[in-house]
């Protein structure tokens, strides 16, 4: 089965035009995904956009009827409570879920356990629990995943060169950052690559180089993790402003 290489690439002035654009996208995926099959599985991300994003997700559909058939997982986790201030679903609970109606069996946090290994057991079977294959393939189908991407090029919390990269198996993965070792778990390439939709949300001119290398260096796809997320069958977009896009040649913007 061929995978899609290039994103589709939404181009936006700056960051608030692209946080407006996505947060109407993603009303209209899960009233239309929840139309055809009943519900929705979200994943979300860590870092500063998708908190703007969250922001805006509660303003604008505080009490929409979606939520009821909208379940909400992360992406990757640092193992910390969640209460810590780095918790990405800390951060997403205080922007977000506590301010929209959706039912408390539709959130699905990570729970950190003191024995990494059965975090990552834990969160694997929950997302075999609720989220289903849609082929042969035995893999769970989330139906839009949100990431982002580091300057080094990680996305969730798979990092260049660590040995969760080479994992073909499992769902989900332990990680740990290169320079602090702080520990994390993350879905699996293989899971993000089954999603049915992945939307890469990118701003600012500190991610201009990194964009660069991921859609137009060769050697990308081999090195950088975002440059290896090539859906097997669904679609790749990146919301992506001006900025992150400066070093890009026009050839590549289309």
């Amino acid at each position: 089965m061929s995978r899609k290489t290039l994103p589709n690439l939404n181009i936006f002035n700056d960051k608030e035009q692209l946080v407006c654009a996505f947060v109407k996208d993603f009303g209209q995926m899960c009233r239309r995904t929840i139309a055809d099959r009943g519900v929705i599985h979200i994943a979300l991300s860590g870092g500063n956009t998708p908190q703007a994003i969250f922001r805006a997700l509660a303003t604008e559909f505080a009490q929409a009827a979606f939520w009821a058939k909208t379940h909400l997982w992360w992406g990757d986790e640092r193992l910390v409570p969640h209460d810590d201030p780095e918790s990405n679903y800390g951060i997403a609970r205080k922007l977000l879920m506590d301010k929209i109606s959706i039912p408390a069996q539709n959130v699905h946090p990570v729970e950190i356990f003191p024995d990494h290994r059965k975090t990552v057991r834990s969160y694997s079977d929950e997302i075999l629990k609720f989220v289903k294959p849609r082929s042969q393939s035995n893999w769970p189908v989330f139906d839009w995943n949100l990431m982002g991407v580091g300057s080094d090029g990680h996305t969730a919390s798979l990092f260049p060169g660590s040995l969760a990269l080479k994992e073909t198996q499992s769902i989900c993965v332990f990680a740990q950052h290169p320079d602090s070792a702080q520990p994390r778990v993350s879905f699996s390439l293989p899971l993000i690559n089954h999603s049915q939709r992945i939307g890469f949300v990118i701003c600012g001119e500190g991610k201009a180089a990194i964009v660069k290398r991921i859609l137009e260096e060769k050697s990308a796809s081999q090195l950088l993790p975002a440059a290896m997320v090539k859906p097997v069958s669904g679609e790749l977009d990146w919301y992506v402003d001006t900025f992150a896009l400066a070093h890009l040649s026009r050839d590549t913007q289309g």
